[in-house]
């Protein structure tokens, strides 16, 4: 055989072969996101048997309320006012979110204010 001859078979082979191989990832494709959409509706439905589920509050007791005062008034040693407080790692927040806040509050430096 010729490489001319060596080159058309192989293309003869090969292009059917790569396309029967793209066909079955298409139905894979197909197949899974068919079965993702019956299992969005079927949670669907069942939060709307379920009724709507209530918004937790978002609240701080008493003793963390003091604790974070109280390491305020150690680091500033001075009179001062909390005006917030959040909660800084939640569930829909990554590691590097985190990272970040935590490298971009390490940056700041407070000083203390001198006793009077």
């Amino acid at each position: 055989m010729t490489d001319m001859q060596t080159g058309l078979h192989l293309t003869l082979v090969g292009i059917p072969i790569v396309f029967s191989v793209l066909a079955m990832v298409a139905l894979v494709v197909w197949a899974a996101s068919r079965v993702d959409r019956r299992l969005a509706a079927r949670q669907a439905d069942r939060r709307e048997l379920s009724g709507p589920e209530p918004e937790p509050t978002p609240t701080i007791d008493d003793t963390t309320l003091v604790l974070i005062t109280a390491a305020a008034a150690t680091m500033i040693q001075g009179r001062f006012h909390i005006r917030r407080i959040r909660r800084i790692a939640g569930p829909g927040q990554n590691a590097w979110f985190q990272q970040g806040r935590a490298v971009l509050h390490g940056s700041h430096v407070v000083n203390p204010k001198a006793p009077r």
